[in-house]
């Protein structure tokens, strides 16, 4: 918003829906802000356990509350010991991971163990951490990479595509 020849910004959660996401139309110098639904699991995923590896609480709870919102189950670790430890137990249908992990296990080498198991889990990077000069064999393992900067539509999208 401009005052005064000054440019202020503010940002605003929207906790009540969690299914819903903010689109920005910019037209005239004012911003008009809309609610659009995120898009629901697909038949063929619902109820599909999808497990996010993350070590920001933050987005944990994030992309759990949406999953959840949106049909799947969501299982949650902040960093790849826990995952694999979980994935042990009960292997999910999918997994997001960031690829800024802390401990001995990044999300790149989680993602490699992910392909191992007797059945591959697909994995899709969800992170801020990504450099277009990052080596293509880099991100060999995962189905997709998506950066936190861009809408999390996306990124279910191209979980549904991943779990078909």
């Amino acid at each position: 918003m401009w005052v005064g020849g000054r440019l202020f910004r503010a940002s605003l959660s929207v906790s009540s829906h969690p299914n819903l996401r903010l689109e920005e139309d910019e037209s005239d110098n004012h911003m008009l802000t809309t609610l659009t639904p995120l898009p629901a699991a697909p038949e063929h995923a619902r109820g599909a356990k999808v497990l996010i590896v993350d070590d920001e609480p933050v987005w944990r709870m994030i992309l759990a509350t949406d999953l959840t919102h949106l049909g799947y189950q969501a299982l949650v670790a902040g960093d790849a010991a826990d995952a694999l430890r979980q994935v042990a137990v009960s292997p999910p249908a999918a997994a997001i991971i960031d690829l800024m992990l802390p401990g001995s296990i990044d999300g790149r080498e989680l993602a490699a163990r992910l392909q191992v198991l007797p059945r591959a889990v697909p994995v899709l990077f969800y992170s801020a951490a990504y450099d277009a000069s990052l080596p293509r064999e880099y991100l060999a393992d995962a189905f997709a990479f998506v950066s936190k900067a861009a809408e999390r539509a996306d990124l279910y999208s191209l979980l549904a595509r991943a779990i078909a």
